[in-house]
């Protein structure tokens, strides 16, 4: 799914847009991590916010969100 990068913030809920480069912090300040661990993560386990999660869980970058 394309996003429209002139409309800013998160655009849809059940994925991260990693070509957003602003979307991507976001989700990083979300998650409270660093954008380089989050990439860690996406690098991992892709896209979609729930495995994201689950992942920055089962290493102990988050305890919850």
């Amino acid at each position: 799914m394309l996003h429209d990068l002139k409309k800013r913030g998160v655009q849809d809920a059940i994925r991260i847009n990693a070509v957003d480069h602003l979307e991507f912090k976001e989700w990083a300040a979300k998650f409270k991590v660093k954008p380089e661990v989050l990439k860690e993560a996406f690098d991992a386990v892709g896209s979609k916010i729930n495995n994201l999660r689950e992942y920055l869980h089962d290493k102990h970058f988050i305890v919850a969100s």
